[in-house]
């Protein structure tokens, strides 16, 4: 019977442990690593520019500031930092508008009036 009772013991000195460890992984390694868990750097939108995916746009958000960014094979590129103005103008553009310009009929109803 004491060889049970101590084996109990040390499967609960185990999970005891084992709660230890991931109390301080989870909730104690954020007081030491600034920035950890709070989110800072946030991937706003991806388009890809190609059908593989190894090219594409990046819009992304560190704290207040939007950059936008190409990304291809092997290489990271700043294309572009848009304040929060050019945002706004962005948002308000007429979708119409933008999925016209975006079409092949689009463009070549533009090129036709040229």
């Amino acid at each position: 019977m004491e060889e049970y009772l101590m084996l109990l013991k040390m499967l609960g000195a185990l999970v005891v442990i084992i709660l230890l460890i991931y109390l301080t992984v989870r909730f104690g390694l954020r007081a030491l690593v600034p920035g950890a868990g709070r989110g800072l750097v946030e991937i706003v939108q991806r388009i890809p520019l190609d059908s593989r995916g190894s090219s594409a746009l990046i819009l992304v958000k560190l704290e207040e500031i939007l950059l936008l960014v190409g990304v291809a094979q092997g290489s990271i590129t700043l294309l572009k930092e848009l304040d929060a103005e050019m945002l706004t103008k962005l948002k308000d553009y007429p979708a119409a508008e933008l999925s016209s310009r975006r079409s092949f009929a689009g463009l070549l109803s533009r090129l036709k009036n040229r």
